[in-house]
């Protein structure tokens, strides 16, 4: 009989009924959602949205019934992350993501349900095309058009501000003083779409006006995204300072206040354009899905489902959500079944990634799907291609996700195709196209077999780690694009990490073209900040196999508990706990000894170590090159009330800064943080003891007490 565990998961504590097995089997699925979604958003497809609904499902399930989530679950996570090299924003009114159906019968109950529950039956449904592109929020000050910023994560965006001329459809100066939020969906139409990504290189193509139109948003140049065109469709007013002006009646007060159609109409005479849209009662709306469904082939905009809100907004905004969903009364999507139809395969080609996977293409005989002419769709990896017998010449049925993204469904002449022999395989999979080198076949715990390329000097891996060793999470070396990275990587300026702490010495970038003087001393100052770095970011930086932001933490942890035992006694007293990990490594530690470190990631640690830390290698010079700023911290207060407790949090916070500042607080005392309630959780924090909330609900039938954050505050002192 196995008892309850603890696992110590991304800097969080999170109770399971479950095994080892669970938390790896919810692990492999988050690893497996997380890179389809990064695959998505930048421009690459390696999973069905089949797949991906059915996959996330699944680990929804898993969350649920073992009472725990890792941090970077999808499930718990809003859209893309914010990009590294532009300034952050955090949004005073999160965006967050809509809860979803496929099927019409229960799209249609839930509104039924709303409305019957509103107690007013002459409540209608306004229902919306859900356009696929990039979702902005536009800010005003006094009238004027003060930031726009992305979605982001859905809590912090980047500013974009630079590149509103690119987008139609927002004015930036309102006829009224007043201070005003506005969120709506950029997006690119298929005929843009077709002529910038005709004027590309061929490996520089975007999959689909999504990704075209995100990447366009962020750019860096403003000139350069200037001769682009993107649309603004406003789907939702935020929020306002005040209803004067849009409103200039009593009835117009009063319908501003409760009226999300009235609200979008304010936007609309002020100069917005406002996503398509159609009002029915909800015996309606069934018709209205199929009517506005008929219509999007001659709509000009991507569009991947429909969304739908009640029109009594002042009812439906006091509604409780999840902390990640608003109330489907709000807001609720329905996304379409896929269409397909039937091609011949005539190619397969094999599609580098950065970290060396080489993913499978289709290759067929051009087909009409939603609007556009497809050529190409994903398959996956060489597990999939083997289930299905995919071969040169075989008739497949393709399908369009969402009207979006093309992908292989079936293979129509599976039965007259044999099993792949190894040969066969061996002869398919051929060698990298970026280096030349024979490819491998690399299997999965799971059995999932994928091609790789075995070369460690393979130019996609070197732009993948640059590319990651100046991200956020790692060294935040500001301004450093992918794009940039290759330039310099190109013209001979970057050939391993620690170069970039010495572009200062090669003033003859600044000559290159896209950059000057000006770009090459912002490069400059960026990197000089980034030298100065702590542990987590140092280690995320250097891109070790298995080795995450999350581990990287939990090692962190160990080392400080530990510090003075395992530091070498002729080591000078200098806190460095970068130093004592590669002590650790030399010294054959075993790092399995680690809450959350199994044996292969204990052994794949302790190789790495010796193989890049030891010896004068890109890793070790880096090392040598950057000024670390971590502090001893103070050792734990064993003997506070809060000690040996755990606690979760919820809502919004008055007397600390963020919610990681509380959670540093409790684990400085002694205490733990867990972020889902349950019967091991000593006290649930939360400033409205009085809420709703499902976590509060939660807490009051375990008999777990609520208390406010002085109430934590006076338990300290």
């Amino acid at each position: 009989m196995l008892n309850k565990q603890i696992f110590r998961v991304d800097n969080q504590t999170a109770h399971s009924t479950g095994t080892d097995e669970i938390r790896t089997k919810m692990q492999n699925l988050v690893d497996e959602l997380n890179q389809a979604s990064d695959a998505y958003y930048n421009g690459k497809e390696i999973m069905s949205n089949k797949e991906f609904d059915t996959k996330f499902d699944e680990l929804k399930k898993l969350e649920e019934e073992s009472d725990f989530h890792l941090e970077n679950s999808p499930t718990h996570n809003v859209g893309a992350d914010v990009v590294d090299f532009l300034p952050k924003f955090k949004h005073p009114y999160p965006a967050l993501s809509l809860d979803k159906t496929k099927n019409i019968d229960e799209f249609v109950s839930k509104f039924k349900k709303g409305i019957a529950d509103s107690g007013d039956s002459n409540n209608f449904i306004v229902l919306m095309y859900k356009e696929d592109g990039s979702t902005v929020q536009v800010y005003y000050k006094h009238g004027k058009l003060d930031k726009l910023v992305t979605r982001g994560n859905g809590e912090i965006g980047s500013i974009i501000t630079h590149n509103v001329n690119v987008l139609s459809g927002l004015p930036t100066q309102l006829p009224y003083d007043i201070d005003l939020v506005v969120r709506g969906e950029a997006v690119m139409s298929y005929q843009e779409f077709e002529r910038i990504n005709s004027e590309l290189p061929e490996d520089q193509k975007y999959a689909n006006p999504r990704n075209l139109a995100a990447a366009t948003l962020t750019m860096l140049d403003a000139n350069e995204a200037s001769n682009r065109h993107l649309m603004f469709q406003a789907f939702n007013l935020v929020d306002a300072s005040s209803d004067l002006g849009f409103a200039k009646t009593d009835w117009g007060r009063a319908a501003f206040k409760s009226s999300f159609l009235y609200r979008l109409s304010a936007l609309e005479e002020v100069g917005f354009n406002v996503v398509p849209l159609k009002v029915c009662t909800v015996d309606e709306l069934a018709d209205a899905v199929k009517e506005m469904t008929a219509d999007i082939i001659n709509y000009d905009y991507p569009v991947d489902g429909l969304v739908a809100a009640m029109d009594n907004y002042a009812y439906s905004s006091k509604l409780e959500g999840t902390e990640h969903h608003p109330n489907i009364m709000q807001g609720y999507a329905f996304k379409w079944a896929d269409e397909t139809k039937e091609t011949i395969l005539r190619k397969i080609e094999w599609s580098p990634s950065r970290t060396g996977r080489l993913n499978p293409v289709a290759i067929f005989d051009p087909i009409g799907l939603e609007g556009t002419v497809v050529t190409r769709a994903s398959l996956h990896n060489l597990s999939i291609m083997k289930k299905m017998r995919i071969h040169v010449g075989n008739r497949l049925s393709v399908y369009k996700s969402n009207m979006i993204i093309p992908y292989v469904n079936e293979n129509l002449d599976y039965d007259s195709e044999p099993d792949y022999s190894p040969e066969f395989v061996q002869g398919l999979i051929g060698c990298c196209p970026t280096c030349g080198v024979k490819a491998e076949i690399n299997v999965s715990s799971e059995g999932i077999e994928t091609v790789c390329c075995p070369n460690s000097d393979c130019p996609e891996k070197l732009i993948g780690k640059l590319v990651n060793f100046c991200s956020r999470d790692a060294m935040d070396i500001q301004g450093m694009s992918e794009e940039t990275i290759k330039k310099l990587v190109d013209n001979g300026f970057i050939k391993e990490y620690a170069d970039f702490f010495y572009l200062k010495d090669k003033p003859e970038i600044a000559s290159l073209s896209g950059f000057g003087q000006v770009s090459w001393n912002n490069m400059c100052q960026a990197a000089e900040k980034a030298r100065s770095t702590d542990f987590v970011r140092f280690i995320v930086a250097l891109s070790i196999p298995d080795i995450g932001k999350g581990q990287a933490k939990t090692l962190l942890k160990y080392i400080n508990e530990h510090y003075d035992e395992l530091r070498p006694k002729t080591q000078i007293d200098v806190y460095n706990p970068v130093g004592i990990l590669i002590y650790m490594g030399q010294s054959n530690f075993d790092f399995a000894k680690i809450n959350g470190f199994g044996d292969i990631t204990a052994r794949g640690l302790r190789a790495w170590i010796w193989n890049h830390m030891l010896w004068d290698t890109p890793e070790a010079r880096v090392y040598s090159a950057v000024n670390f700023t971590d502090v001893r911290p103070q050792k734990v207060n064993n003997a506070s009330p809060v000690s040996g407790k755990s606690f979760c949090i919820t809502g919004k916070l008055n007397q600390f800064a963020n919610r990681q500042e509380l959670v540093d607080k409790i684990e400085s005392l002694g205490g733990k943080w867990v972020d889902s309630v349950s019967s091991k959780t000593d006290y649930l924090i939360n400033n409205d003891v009085t809420s709703t909330s499902g976590k509060n609900k939660k807490a009051k039938e375990l008999n777990i007490p609520i208390i406010s954050e002085a109430d934590f505050v006076n338990m300290t002192e």
